[in-house]
């Protein structure tokens, strides 16, 4: 641009001025950060430098930021919403979800009783359903809690769940009644029968058994463990034990929001602690994108020029028996198999039909090239067969607008060494690009910078900015 006067270039009567506006296209994103808050990220990378959950929470903050800055420019309402699904062992939904009419409150998922058994309590009656009545209220999970928490105020439930049995751990099918196995069951932790030996001290027995088994045959104490009678006295409490919300550890889920101050909140609450269960990080990520329950905050399938996305981020291994603070798992040969988890035990006393027998854990229900034993180098490979599955399906939930997976998903991998057979699957669960065609959307983060250049790398590839004007 020239102003002249005269034959003369005038800047002071003619200033020159250049204006630009960044906001957010007209797509709409909804974007779930799926974070590992299991113990080993309260160290350090090998790196050196602070905690891995510390610059987690300043990674994800300044994504956040970003991410919802532009809120007011933008051309829809609500254009970005974001929720936070932190994950150790397991997921927390949030306690105020118990009475939720997809919660199996009245005890008719299969997997509700595995190691209860309620026919020793006097008056007790079985349905045809599976589910166990007293005086025509229901006995469930729930039943025990509030049976422990008037004892203990700190043992009410803590607001996790267990997997779903029969293959639905790794789908996003909505609830339903009819369907008894699509129903969540509150995550129980039962007091263990008083097993012996080198690696008892791990075992989470905090109430007395009217009997002790001791190292009896696997039914037998089984079947002593499954009593429900001492949830119901008044016994002593071993209080330094785990308790019911034993694997437990994690805040709760925050749903879709566009409240900075919401998901900042969340953030800012993460505490590392626990296992890691990366398959049910990723479920309930996914589970908070959809429009159907248990978390119905997300646009419907097919919404025109809405992109789902989750971002994973992990710095460690799938882990069941996770007794040492190195995240070291172990080989249990007491009845359980395993120490307790979302899929259960690694072996439990199943009683319906009435044929009574031992079997392998629900880790297994869900795979298809692992072999089902209670062991733990079975159970570890179920579980990262779980996490690709899930994986899997995520991407197939529909196609977005470039042609992409369904569901974006971005994997992070954080201070995993090299040769990490989860590098191997997070690099396969990553997507290839928004539009299907691109390069993988996997980050490989060895230290704190490189977390943190993540973030900002992932910031740039959804947050759908452009220069307007």
């Amino acid at each position: 641009m020239k102003a002249v006067t005269g034959g003369r270039l005038d800047l002071e009567r003619w200033p020159v001025q250049a204006f630009s506006e960044v906001v957010v296209a007209n797509r709409s994103i909804e974007l779930a950060l799926v974070l590992d808050n299991s113990g080993s990220m309260e160290r350090a990378p090998a790196g050196g430098g602070a905690a891995k959950i510390t610059t987690l929470r300043d990674a994800t903050k300044k994504l956040v930021e970003e991410m919802l800055k532009s809120q007011p420019q933008a051309n829809a309402k609500d254009p970005v919403r974001i929720s936070v699904v932190p994950f150790a062992a397991s997921v927390n939904i949030g306690k105020d979800y118990a009475n939720a009419d997809w919660m199996d409150t009245k005890g008719i998922n299969p997997s509700h009783h595995d190691d209860l058994d309620w026919s020793k309590l006097a008056g007790a009656k079985q349905a045809a359903d599976g589910s166990w009545r007293l005086s025509n209220a229901p006995l469930t999970k729930f039943t025990i809690f509030e049976k422990l928490r008037q004892r203990r105020s700190d043992w009410g439930w803590g607001g996790c769940v267990q997997s779903r049995p029969e293959g639905f751990a790794i789908t996003d099918d909505t609830p339903d009644t009819r369907y008894p196995s699509t129903l969540f069951v509150p995550m129980f932790a039962p007091s263990e029968y008083d097993w012996s030996g080198t690696l008892s001290s791990v075992k989470n027995d905090y109430l007395p058994d009217a009997s002790k088994p001791s190292n009896s045959a696997d039914a037998t104490a089984l079947a002593k463990q499954r009593d429900v009678t001492k949830y119901f006295g008044t016994g002593a409490m071993d209080t330094r034990k785990g308790g019911p919300n034993s694997g437990c550890t994690t805040s709760a889920i925050t749903p879709l929001t566009a409240t900075q101050s919401t998901v900042q909140s969340a953030v800012r609450d993460m505490q590392p602690l626990g296992g890691t269960n990366i398959a049910e990080g990723l479920a309930w990520g996914w589970r908070t994108l959809t429009s159907g329950q248990p978390f119905p905050e997300g646009r419907a399938r097919g919404t025109k020029e809405n992109l789902k996305v989750v971002v994973l981020m992990t710095d460690g291994e799938n882990t069941y028996n996770a007794a040492y603070t190195s995240g070291e798992q172990i080989e249990l040969t007491n009845a359980n198999r395993s120490q307790f988890g979302t899929y259960g035990y690694g072996q439990f006393l199943q009683t319906a039909p009435k044929q009574e027998k031992v079997r392998t854990g629900r880790m297994f229900e869900a795979t298809k090239a692992t072999t089902p034993k209670a062991a733990i180098t079975n159970i570890t490979a179920a579980m990262n067969e779980t996490m690709s599955l899930t994986c899997e399906n995520i991407k197939k939930d529909g196609t977005n607008d470039e042609g992409g997976d369904g569901v974006v998903i971005f994997a992070i991998a954080f201070d995993l060494k090299d040769g990490s057979p989860i590098k191997d699957r997070l690099r396969a669960c990553a997507s290839n690009g928004i539009d299907g065609k691109s390069a993988k959307l996997y980050y490989d983060a060895k230290n704190s910078s490189d977390l943190l250049t993540a973030f900002s790398s992932i910031t740039d590839e959804i947050s759908a900015l452009r220069i307007a004007r």
